[in-house]
């Protein structure tokens, strides 16, 4: 296989407001525009064995942290493939404004990359109600691994 190095760069997110305890849903786009990439290295975008030092940051937004998240799970989802979560924060340490959560080898992420675009969907344990607003950025990054032409 050869090697694809992405970063899909900040996504904007925001949380529903107010905020009650229990789960709350966010979720964002992900458009990759890696056809060149692909290209260049001779790649098939449709065969995508697999994602090496996948990692998510979050960031909160400024002056604001992730306090109110008790934990945290992500999954990705898409037009072409099943809900799939690729990786769980419990518990969110506190007074971090950024978390940096690596994804899970064992999580069959792949296929989603062999997409133009999928979701990413991150599931909330809130701990206290809240009515301030709430944005962070999520960025994911790593590097592909697709079979050679």
């Amino acid at each position: 296989s050869v090697d694809i190095a992405f970063d899909s760069g900040p996504l904007s997110m925001a949380v529903d407001t107010p905020m009650s305890p229990g789960i709350t849903t966010i979720q964002s786009e992900v458009v990759l525009d890696l056809d060149e990439q692909f290209e260049k290295a001779q790649a098939k975008r449709d065969e995508v064995q697999g994602v090496d030092k996948g990692s998510m940051v979050l960031t909160a937004a400024e002056g604001s942290n992730f306090d109110l998240f008790e934990n945290l799970t992500i999954s990705f989802y898409s037009d072409e493939n099943n809900m799939t979560t690729v990786a769980t924060l419990n518990p969110v340490e506190k007074g971090q404004n950024t978390l940096e959560i690596p994804l899970s080898d064992l999580a069959e992420i792949g296929p989603y990359f062999e997409e133009n675009k999928f979701l990413i969907v991150l599931d909330a344990q809130i701990m206290e109600p809240d009515t301030l607003p709430f944005e962070l950025n999520a960025q994911i990054s790593g590097t592909l691994k697709p079979t050679k032409k």
